[in-house]
């Protein structure tokens, strides 16, 4: 079953931006740069505050958790610094191998930045899971120096007793794990409070480098990539829990034609047949929805028309086919 999206719209673009590369250009003495690893357990708003932040849509968002499944690198390009900021799958107890590797890379990621922000739920209560994640934390982060800053979101929908209790928590449970958050901000990604404070924050705290990518640059992504997590952020808004875990999303082709007009191939993947009704919809009502949607945040991005086809196909327990984990760029 497939849906092709065709967009009516005209658009000045005529050709793909340029893959992000690193730019060896020199930069001043006080130029201030480096990596900030986002780390926090599923749906705490790691995607929503890196939106914020650069203020424009390049992580997908979802009321689904574990919706980020590839690290995303956002960067924010300021007059004296260059902060990467550096989104990965939330931390959980993996079911699967697909898990087991998400909980790597967020790992491997925190260890290997200048800085970590460990994000919190201003909404949920601390529990044994967010200890859990700070004791694995706390001994590279202490061994390799790198200062840990304590971040709660969803201000503008917590409860204030509820907020304090988890500072107090997170703070406890860190000095238990021998180690010590740096400083303690709350901000809301949707109203956008605090957001320029923990901006400023961080960099006060970069150590001084190079502009690591090209000043025009906001995401280290290939289109390809892009254009798949967009779609994926479709099915999942569309399909809802219904479909939480068992959808990837694999471009087959992503080819600019003329006249700013992208064509997008894609296949929607899932375990069963009868996720696959699912997302077809009786008549192709939800394939045709999702193509829809997706198209239109496509064009958005790409400032051009998009001509955009789904597939969907069965491919049973491919959360734990390796072949297939490394084909969609889950796993190296």
């Amino acid at each position: 079953m497939s849906q092709t999206s065709t967009s009516n719209t005209s658009s000045t673009s005529s050709a793909p931006a340029s893959p992000l590369t690193a730019s060896t250009s020199a930069t001043p003495t006080t130029f201030k740069s480096g990596f900030v690893a986002l780390i926090g357990r599923p749906s705490v708003g790691k995607s929503s505050l890196l939106n914020a932040i650069l203020k424009k849509h390049v992580a997908i968002t979802s009321k689904v958790s574990q919706t980020t499944r590839k690290r995303l690198r956002g960067i924010l390009n300021l007059p004296d610094a260059q902060i990467i900021f550096v989104d990965v799958p939330g931390i959980h107890k993996p079911q699967d191998a697909l898990g087991k590797n998400l909980n790597a890379q967020a790992f491997v990621e925190a260890q290997e930045a200048d800085i970590v922000a460990y994000l919190l739920d201003a909404t949920m209560p601390f529990g044994r899971g967010d200890a859990w994640v700070l004791k694995h934390l706390a001994p590279f982060t202490c061994r390799h120096e790198i200062p840990v800053i304590l971040v709660i979101t969803k201000a503008d929908i917590a409860d204030a007793t509820i907020v304090e209790d988890q500072i107090t928590s997170a703070h406890e449970a860190f000095r238990e794990a021998d180690a010590a958050f740096l400083q303690t901000i709350v901000v809301s990604a949707k109203t956008g409070f605090n957001v320029e404070s923990l901006v400023q924050t961080l960099q006060e705290q970069l150590p001084q480098g190079p502009q690591w990518f090209s000043g025009d640059d906001s995401i280290d992504a290939t289109q390809e990539d892009i254009a798949a997590e967009f779609i994926r952020e479709q099915v999942l808004r569309s399909c809802k829990e219904e479909l939480p875990h068992a959808t990837a999303v694999l471009v087959d082709e992503l080819v600019w034609r003329n006249k700013g007009l992208v064509h997008i191939e894609a296949t929607i993947m899932v375990e069963r047949k009868s996720q696959k009704a699912i997302i077809v919809g009786k008549g192709g009502e939800m394939i045709k929805r999702i193509g829809t949607a997706a198209r239109r945040a496509l064009e958005a991005y790409f400032d051009a028309r998009v001509h955009l086809t789904l597939n969907v196909e069965v491919q049973k327990k491919w959360r734990e086919d390796e072949r297939i984990l490394k084909q969609l760029g889950y796993m190296e």
